[in-house]
Order: structure tokens, then sequence, then C-alpha cells
């Protein structure tokens, strides 16, 4: 399923989404879970059991922590 590209992600480079997934990373971290840049198009965010969940946008990692946690996360919290 194809999302709209989230307003932060725009026309950024590489650089730029790399930095965006290390921000991604330092606060999913505390949840135990983990986040990857996966091919310059999706993250790919994973917990500790070896589980995975492909995410196109930045909303949808925020919903693919949810479903790998079991429970809703605050990504200000």
């Amino acid at each position: 399923m194809f999302h709209e590209p989230h307003w932060a992600e725009g026309d950024s480079s590489r650089r730029e989404r790399g930095f965006r997934t290390a921000v991604l990373a330092d606060v999913l971290a505390p949840h135990r879970l983990g986040v990857r840049d996966f091919g310059g198009t999706r993250y790919m965010v994973a917990d500790g059991k070896g589980r995975t969940v492909l995410a196109d946008s930045l909303d949808a990692v925020w919903a693919a922590a949810e479903q790998l946690l079991g429970r809703p996360v605050d990504p200000l919290a």
C-alpha cells in the first residue's frame, strides 16, 4: 500500500533521510525497537525478537512500533 510522503520527508536527500532515521532510532530505543532505512523508500522497524515491520512513511513508523509492542507509543513522551 502506497502512502503519500510525510510533509517532513518531501524532497529529502540521502543525508537528510539518514539523519531522520538516526533520530527515529534514538526515539524508539527506549522501547527496545530499532529502525533503519530500507532501500531509501521505507523504514524497517524491528524488535529484539526478530520481528520486523516495513513502514512506508514516518506516520507508518509509529503504527509499526505499536504493532510490534502491542500498545500505543507516544513519540513525544
